[in-house]
């Protein structure tokens, strides 16, 4: 009975931090790279970890996230971002013979954009006005990348809050792509968005929503003991608008389902497919709050 009590006491422990997980859109234009993998972020209160899983396709293009941080910024990247001094560069700019407009959903101002391939990955800034060309676009640091080559089926990027001008009680929207960096070309693998009708290509795009990450989420605009429930082995949310991302761990810990849902309405349900008479927890990350529900279904 101690041992259990101590694995409960360990398992809640894990939960307390900021750790959250986030799947791919599901789409597969470049074979299956960033469409069908997943993500997993953390932070230890100075450094934020992005750990990549790839789909079945090897790495080979670049990844861009464009990154909401702070009041201000670009509400999308058109023709006054030219910056192809070099691959990652062209890659954050949508730029290059497949150039794209790229608008962000209502509310997002990208102010940073982290881009990786197999080469470097770093962090840029974005100029909230003006025209940027050639070695414009102010370079903020490395992200310490382990991505070396393309069969690498895992790999992490860091960045600190800082270099985001924010703290570790802070926040931040993201949106990640994948495209050609040679000459712009876009695919429909995205974090944080779908994609319908297939590759972007050089074809402008809005996208429609964002994923959000963080360390002290605010509840104020969602109380999750009336609005957030498990009834009859489903999560029922309401009065949510917006992204979710659930996954389901067991008495030992390990994660047994994860489950990506975005409601365009006033709330839904989501199947949890759970066994009867065993304990889950139910971590639930929302664009507003974070919350762990312990479940026994009878």
């Amino acid at each position: 009975m101690k041992n259990y009590f101590t694995l409960l006491f360990s398992l809640f422990m894990c939960f307390a931090f900021a750790q959250t997980s986030y799947n791919g859109n599901g789409n597969s234009g470049f074979g299956g790279v960033i469409g069908p993998g997943s993500m997993t972020i953390d932070d230890d209160g100075t450094t934020i970890t992005f750990e990549i899983t790839r789909g079945p396709a090897e790495f080979f293009d670049a990844l861009v996230f464009y990154i909401d941080s702070t009041p201000g910024g670009r509400s999308a990247i058109d023709g006054d971002i030219n910056d192809q001094n070099d691959p990652l560069r062209r890659a954050i700019s949508s730029a290059g013979d497949n150039a794209s407009v790229l608008t962000f959903p209502a509310g997002f101002e990208a102010d940073y954009a982290m881009a990786v391939d197999t080469n470097f990955g770093g962090l840029w800034s974005i100029p909230a006005t003006g025209t940027v060309g050639n070695d414009e676009l102010p370079f903020v640091a490395p992200l310490e990348s382990t991505l070396t080559m393309s069969s690498d089926l895992v790999f992490t990027l860091e960045v600190d809050w800082a270099e985001l001008g924010l703290t570790s009680t802070g926040g931040f929207k993201f949106i990640g792509i994948y495209l050609n960096a040679n000459n712009g070309f876009t695919s429909d693998e995205a974090f944080g968005s779908d994609i319908s009708g297939g590759n972007i290509g050089g074809n402008d795009f809005t996208f429609l929503s964002n994923f959000e990450y963080g360390n002290t989420l605010s509840i104020e605009d969602f109380n999750t003991e009336t609005n957030l429930k498990v009834i009859n082995n489903t999560l029922s949310v309401t009065n949510y608008l917006g992204s979710l991302n659930v996954n389901i761990y067991d008495i030992l810990g390990k994660r047994v389902n994860s489950i990506q849902a975005f409601s365009n309405e006033n709330g839904f349900n989501i199947p949890l497919d759970l066994q009867k008479n065993q304990l889950y927890f139910i971590r639930v990350d929302g664009q507003n709050f974070s919350e762990t529900i312990k479940v026994i279904l009878q």
